[in-house]
């Protein structure tokens, strides 16, 4: 089995720069726009599953440009009346080798008045070693002037450019003059020397030899080929990917390896080994089927003069499988396996007799889809064949590795035929069971190849329920043999299958486990997309603060360092994107405008190099219409709170016009709104009445809950018990208090509320700030709460006091709040609350919840304290 596609012990995390395909459940129910991929061919799914086995080659398309056809370009550029288009060529040349900061002149002063062609701008010293200006000389911030010419007399228009160039009022320190002809060195020198002495400017002419070395010996001949419009030749060539270069080194090695029989000395089972992995190496660089084909054969013409039974199957096998999985041929595996089957009953190892359920397995399926007939396919008479060896072989008491693996592989065969016979299937998964269980009395035993298919697998019998038992016996022995990562890895995989049925609360508990298993250095990206899966879980049981504070936590991942951001920069992009989501939908005006702003600028850096990206550009032009919705929805009174309110027109230009809408500013919204659009004010009015009317707007609050005031509210309802939060309006109480409901919403998360009784329908928390306030506020245990609700009174520095060197401070106090809240807000005796905590420490629940860094330091390392806060975003008062 150990050769199925689905094995593999690492989660599919998705490449470097290609956006996540999640979808996270904000609460405006909204998935993520992306695209999904769906394979039909063997091939494609084989090149999904396993890309490593592929080639990672490129093919590009190469303009070789010659020396004679572009210097004869350059001596007829008159005749073609082109001596524009070379002026733009000659600037662009000069931008890459002389001087970045070059003007061209469109004005009085241009080109055909025989002044100047181009001129430096002026550069801020600040700005000169901290932009990339695309060249290695930085700009200058001395006057130079450029002149270009077509002449064939060029010493005389030389001459006549530096005399009007002198006459000009803005001084200059230098001039280039380039031209299109061939200008021997000795006359140039003269001529430099006399003009730059006359008029006290340094003169510096290029001619034609001096573009050709620019072009051809720097390798610009893409920029002469597209300023120039030269036509030339394109040819492909292959540029070997770092895969592809060992795999091209390797197979070149072994070929002449071959080729000189003396290295094998009648060695003809090593010489059928190394066309074998030739074959193999061929296959992964993805060579003409011919070429891999013959080098399978000859491994398996040299396997049968070798009469060992196993290696003759194991070359028929590779050679099979790479028929099926890399060129769509069923046909072409029925045929080998027809040729192997004379050797089932004399093989000894139940490792080969594998190989042969492997090739049945894609028989049974490709009949069952209709891809051969049950003539070719011989799938009942193959199977009693494979079956009767496997039996023999598991009987054999001498080998107990073997028999084991034989009985191993006798279940797995039950498995595949059981699916969808809830009993059959259940009893195969009982047995594979036993099977690992006495695997650990053998170390030879590949318990690791078989975990990984079960896990694979469980996307399709991971509802039987022999499976979660099993499951938890793979988890044991994944972690005992290959370590706590390896274990997380296939939690995760668990979590994502949960995640993908919608089974959010068990989903929840498999990656819970699985992010903390995984948060280590060598395992960043899996752990950032364990935290993201985390949020999708929280998100589909309605928590919205908890999925906020996973998303947060993966912000942070990814934003640690200038190098992450590099890095994770595709993870960041969905992280800031969804934030940006979840603040809208809570109404948190001045959150949502510091993401999206955020989110926009990231795409502007690292748009280019991510795949996939024009889908999350029309997502958030779309979220611009969504905040448009939600201010054309909010009261009266709290739109007009907004009246100073500014952002970037640039990233939300559809919001900008409705609260000029919302406001009744009509003179300003019809002098900004597009004619294109229509011009009709009737036509404008029915535009932002459609838009308030969305029915995205039922998501929304209508109230800007204090937002502008003193205090605001935040909330979350938990099985009918309403949790507020009235918070004073500044940095530091506002993130404590999104932290508290995302911590109580995470450690409630998979509560059996069932099993408690409850004397409450709400929970009041105030939280604030006062110079006689504590960092950590004191909680006194033994007293029930104040009537009013839980006082949370910090001192006036609380935004200081959460950084790094506090967390675990902010820990032990979140602990004994969320412990003081539970025995406070439920009658339940002590017992029967210490059993559920025990329930809750087991699902990882405060462990999970508290994994987090405070919310407010996350915050000021990634947008500062300044922009979350709505008051930076008002307009300043007028004098």
């Amino acid at each position: 089995m150990k050769d199925k596609p689905p094995a593999g012990n690492k989660p599919d995390t998705g490449p470097a720069d290609k956006l996540p395909k999640k979808g996270l459940i904000s609460n405006l129910n909204r998935p993520f726009k992306g695209t999904e991929t769906f394979v039909h061919k063997p091939s494609d799914m084989m090149r999904s599953s396993r890309p490593e086995l592929f080639s990672d080659s490129e093919i590009k398309i190469a303009q070789k440009l010659k020396p004679s056809i572009l210097e004869y370009h350059l001596e007829t550029l008159t005749n073609r009346k082109e001596e524009y288009i070379f002026e733009d060529f000659c600037r662009n040349l000069l931008q890459v080798t002389i001087c970045p900061n070059l003007l061209p002149q469109t004005g009085p002063t241009a080109g055909g008045d025989g002044k100047t062609d181009s001129v430096t701008y002026p550069v801020a010293p600040v700005l000169i070693g901290q932009i990339y200006w695309g060249c290695p000389n930085p700009p200058t911030s001395d006057n130079w002037a450029f002149a270009f010419s077509a002449q064939k007399t060029w010493r005389a228009k030389v001459i006549s450019d530096m005399k009007k160039i002198a006459a000009l009022d803005r001084k200059f320190t230098k001039v280039f003059f380039v031209s299109n002809q061939f200008i021997p060195d000795k006359q140039r020198q003269i001529v430099e020397s006399e003009l730059s002495k006359k008029y006290s400017i340094e003169l510096h002419i290029l001619d034609r030899n001096w573009i050709i070395i620019k072009i051809i010996d720097d390798h610009r001949e893409e920029l002469a080929i597209n300023y120039l419009n030269i036509s030339v030749d394109e040819k492909k060539q292959l540029a070997l990917g770092p895969k592809d270069h060992i795999r091209q080194s390797n197979l070149d090695e072994l070929i002449e390896k071959i080729r000189n029989p003396g290295n094998y000395y009648s060695n003809i089972y090593s010489l059928s080994l190394d066309y074998l992995y030739a074959a193999k190496l061929a296959r992964g660089l993805e060579r003409p089927r011919y070429e891999i084909d013959g080098l399978f054969i000859h491994a398996r013409q040299l396997a049968a003069q070798t009469i060992i039974d196993e290696h003759i199957v194991r070359c028929g096998y590779d050679h099979a499988w790479t028929n099926f999985w890399w060129f769509d041929d069923a046909g072409g595996l029925v045929k080998i396996y027809s040729e192997l089957e004379s050797y089932l009953p004399k093989l000894k190892n139940a490792d080969s007799c594998e190989q042969f359920a492997n090739l049945l397995s894609l028989i049974r399926t490709t009949n069952i889809m209709g891809g051969l007939s049950d003539e070719d396919a011989k799938v009942s008479d193959r199977t009693k064949a494979l079956k009767d060896r496997l039996h023999e072989l598991s009987k054999d008491r001498n080998r107990p590795t073997n028999s084991l693996l034989a009985q191993t592989a006798l279940q797995f065969m039950a498995l595949q035929e059981g699916i969808g016979d809830e009993y059959q299937a259940n009893d195969a998964l009982k047995a594979l069971h036993k099977c690992l269980i006495k695997s650990g009395k053998y170390i030879f035993y590949p318990a690791m190849d078989f975990i990984n298919i079960l896990i694979k697998m469980g996307e399709y019998i991971g509802h039987y329920s022999a499976y979660e038992p099993l499951f938890k016996k793979m988890t044991e022995i994944t972690k005992f043999r290959e370590g706590e990562i390896a274990e997380g890895r296939i939690l995760y995989q668990r979590g994502q299958q949960y995640l993908q049925d919608k089974q959010y609360t068990k989903a929840l508990e498999y990656l819970g486990h699985a992010r903390l298993r995984l948060i280590k250095e060598e395992t960043s990206r899996e752990s950032i997309h364990a935290v993201l899966d985390c949020a999708e879980s929280y998100a589909g049981l309605g928590l919205k603060w908890a999925a906020r504070m996973e998303i947060l936590l993966a912000t942070h991942m990814c934003f640690r360092s200038r190098q992450t951001i590099e890095i994770y920069k595709a993870e960041a992009l969905y992280a800031l994107k969804t934030l940006a989501w979840l603040d809208l939908g809570l109404g948190r005006i001045g959150p949502f405008l510091a993401w999206h702003e955020l989110v926009w600028i990231m795409v502007e850096r690292y748009g280019k190099t991510i795949d996939n990206i024009d889908v999350l550009t029309d997502e958030l032009e779309e979220m611009d219409k969504v905040f448009g919705c939600f201010i054309l929805n909010l009261d009266e009174r709290h739109v007009i709170e907004l009246a100073e309110l500014k952002f970037s027109d640039n990233y939300l230009f559809i919001s900008n016009l409705a609260l000029k809408y919302a406001l009744k500013q009509n003179e300003s919204l019809y002098k900004d709104f597009p004619k294109e659009w229509g011009t009709e004010r009737q036509q404008i009015i029915k535009i932002f009445e459609e838009l308030k009317n969305q029915p995205i707007a039922e998501h929304f609050p209508k109230f800007l809950n204090g937002k502008t005031r003193a205090y605001w509210k935040l909330e979350s309802t938990l099985f009918n018990i309403k949790f507020t939060c009235l918070t004073r309006n500044y940095f530091g109480p506002i993130t404590f208090a999104e932290n508290l409901l995302g911590i109580i919403e995470a450690a409630f998360a998979l509560a059996q509320w069932e099993n408690l009784a409850f004397i409450v329908d709400k929970v009041d928390i105030l939280v604030d700030i006062d110079k006689a306030g504590q960092n950590p506020p004191a909680l006194e245990l033994e007293k029930p709460p104040h009537p009013d609700g839980y006082k949370i009174v910090w001192k006036t520095d609380m935004a200081e006091w959460l950084g790094p060197a506090n967390a675990p401070k902010m820990g032990d106090f979140l602990m004994q709040f969320l412990l003081k809240i539970l025995i406070d807000i439920t009658i339940d005796p002590l017992g029967d609350l210490e059993a559920e905590l025990k329930v809750w420490s087991k699902q990882g629940a405060f462990s999970r919840a508290l994994s987090a860094l405070p919310v407010a330091l996350i915050i000021k390392d990634t947008i500062g304290e300044e922009k979350y806060e709505l008051s930076s975003r008002f307009k300043a008062s007028a004098p």
